[in-house]
């Protein structure tokens, strides 16, 4: 096993402060419930840019900001965020960083276009994202007494799931560049 060293150290800081930012970059989508905010493609590029172990950092690092009470998640911060809808989103960065960044190294070797390799990537991220998210926001929705068939899919996932396959490209087009540029100047392998 490869050690975690400075090097993985500052990347998944970096990349947690980048999520971080992101987060505040805030707005409101008509017919949507919820703030829609920027978390997603961060949470992307981390999976594109970081190998498993430092996506998974970086996005833990953002978490574990939040649920001590820095208010950085879209609603604030506090471990109650948990108790909510966005909880189940929270969760899943960390899954889907990990997801695919490992599934981006799986496909590594490829004799595929990295344009592919990346888009298929991301497509993974966001499955891991939502098999998180929509069962966790089910349970919660559930726990407040609101009994919701398919709704909850087409409130949660399908209004969502447009705008995060648009963050979805536009990280896979910054990656590339911002790969390219990171690599050169010593910053990823």
């Amino acid at each position: 096993m490869k050690k975690f060293g400075v090097y993985s150290i500052t990347r998944s800081a970096v990349m947690a402060a980048v999520l971080i930012i992101c987060g505040f970059v805030k707005f409101q989508m008509p017919g949507l419930m919820v703030m829609t905010t920027l978390q997603v493609f961060a949470v992307l590029l981390i999976g594109l840019l970081l190998s498993p172990r430092e996506a998974v950092a970086a996005v833990s690092i953002y978490v574990l900001i939040g649920l001590i009470g820095i208010p950085i998640f879209t609603r604030g911060g506090g471990i109650g965020t948990l108790a909510t809808y966005e909880g189940g989103y929270i969760v899943g960065f960390i899954v889907c960083a990990f997801t695919e960044s490992a599934a981006l190294a799986l496909l590594a070797k490829a004799k595929l276009h990295f344009l592919l390799k990346r888009s298929v990537a991301v497509l993974v991220g966001i499955i891991a994202l939502y098999a998180i998210a929509l069962p966790y926001i089910t349970v919660i929705v559930r726990m407040n007494g609101v009994t919701l068939s398919g709704s909850i899919i087409s409130i949660f996932c399908l209004s969502y799931l447009q705008l995060d396959l648009i963050k979805a490209a536009a990280a896979v087009a910054v990656s590339q560049g911002l790969s390219n540029a990171l690599t050169k100047a010593g910053l990823l392998k």
